[in-house]
């Protein structure tokens, strides 16, 4: 499955990044099914080609990543339904109220992309869109997102990259617009908060110059989703939380402590803290009770901060590329969790207490220092994969047979000897990775993995 979502999404990035490189420049675009006019007309093309960037870095295993971009792909596809017109200020033309007076009725106009305007207004005939939902301005020199925006009820989605007003772009109440994106801006024309927008649930605020100050949001009550990538956060003026926030992503950042004021998001359900520098966690982070997704891939951490042991609710937790050299037992308590990346670690051990984990559907331990697998892993019925390879094993547990839903099974890099006959008998298992270990008996195995084939298992062996 994850394979086939793999190739489908290699095939439709480079589909969208080839048909717009063929397009010429437009001064207008009006389509009922536009794919993005072309690179320069909006940001859109930068996500996709960075999206095609980062798949082609995702492998088999890594199947919540690939999740994670199949979903943005899908966004992406979304802006791109409806009548979207692309207007570039040039000499041409000037005036966004002639090229609509001269070429089509505003009243059709569902998406409005404006590009490389210098006014530091915006154009009137923007208002003149009445079923207007989605407005991108690009290259823009906005002092303002005026009041009268409002008028506009359809309008849920406001999207502005590189705005260079030399001031803080200021919002006018707004009671309609959902989601709003500020991309690209320095520190200093950033809005100071965005309380005006009354109905926000979505905001991004990533890839910003400069920016180093968590935003004002307290007062934003049905704000869900808060996206602060890439940009220069360190959390040390966080002093308050929100009570409707669920979903927050400050990935690659600079923080080096999650502070205490990070307990204060009850709602929270997904935190990303991942490629930071974060060493420390405060005790308070225990207070995110409903914390379903916790990301702290590629940071500093010695060991799992004790207070993610209180988090009973933890469905995945991300642990990727840390430098923990011993997993606690307390571990166990997260009952609920499904999905454990602990890889690129320096673990050498796992504790007993691994196989309380009795939901758990996936393990990540490979490329670590792991000389031995506790016989625990047994009582793990759900697992569906398991990655241990790239260790230091030179057994496994006597009886794997138990894992009965075992699909993936990765034990290459290995120092181990003995094939388990068991693992020919799993019922469930689709791939299974066998390379660079000093098996006994190679030409039996090379049968059974024959035999493997043979059922349509990928078998990952080249003998030696």
């Amino acid at each position: 499955m994850i394979r086939t979502k793999l190739f489908l999404l290699l095939a439709l990035l480079a589909t969208g990044v080839v048909t717009m490189a063929q397009r010429a420049t437009p001064t207008l675009t009006l389509n009922s099914n536009p794919i993005f006019a072309d690179k320069n007309d909006s940001i859109t093309y930068a996500r996709l080609r960075a999206l095609m960037n980062t798949t082609t870095q995702v492998t088999k295993a890594d199947g919540q990543r690939l999740d994670s971009l199949f979903n943005q792909l899908k966004e992406i596809q979304a802006r791109s339904i409806g009548n979207r017109l692309v207007y570039r200020s040039t000499r041409s033309f000037v005036t966004l109220e002639a090229l609509l007076k001269k070429q089509v009725s505003p009243d059709t106009v569902t998406r409005l992309s404006i590009a490389d305007y210098p006014g530091k207004s915006l154009p009137p005939a923007v208002l003149e869109c009445i079923n207007l939902r989605e407005l991108e301005l690009v290259n823009t020199r906005l002092r303002a997102l005026p009041a009268q925006l409002d008028k506009l009820v359809k309008l849920e989605g406001i999207y502005v990259y590189n705005n260079a007003s030399g001031r803080h772009l200021k919002l006018g109440r707004n009671h309609h617009v959902r989601q709003l994106i500020l991309q690209g801006i320095t520190q200093q024309n950033l809005p100071r908060n965005y309380k005006n927008f009354v109905r926000l649930d979505s905001l991004e605020l990533s890839r910003n110059i400069g920016m180093r100050e968590f935003p004002k949001i307290s007062g934003n009550r049905n704000l869900v989703k808060l996206n602060l990538m890439e940009n220069l956060i360190t959390l040390k003026d966080l002093r308050r939380g929100n009570p409707t926030l669920r979903d927050l992503n400050l990935s690659r950042n600079r923080i080096t402590r999650v502070p205490a004021a990070m307990g204060k998001f009850p709602a929270m359900r997904k935190l990303i803290l991942n490629a930071n520098e974060i060493a420390v966690v405060d005790p308070a982070l225990a207070g995110l009770v409903s914390l379903e997704n916790l990301g702290f891939y590629q940071n500093q951490l010695t060991a799992i901060p004790p207070a993610v042991m209180s988090l009973t609710n933890l469905r995945t937790i991300d642990l990727y590329y840390n430098k923990i050299s011993n997993l606690d037992p307390g571990i166990g308590r997260l009952q609920n969790l499904r999905v454990l990346y602990l890889s690129h670690n320096n673990l050498s051990e796992l504790p007993p207490s691994i196989g309380d984990l009795r939901l758990l559907e996936e393990l990540y331990v490979h490329d670590n220092k792991l000389k031995s697998i506790p016989a625990e892993i047994n009582q793990l019925s759900k697992l569906r994969v398991l990655r241990i390879n790239n260790n230091f094993l030179y057994t496994l547990p006597d009886n794997l047979l138990p894992l009965q839903r075992l699909e993936n099974l990765d034990v290459s890099h290995n120092y181990l000897f003995q094939f388990p006959d068991e693992w020919a008998s799993l019922p469930k298992l689709q791939v299974l990775g066998l390379m660079s270990n000093p098996w006994d008996d190679k030409e039996a195995l090379g049968k059974v993995v024959n035999t493997l084939r043979e059922k349509g298992i990928t078998c990952i062996y080249a003998g030696n």
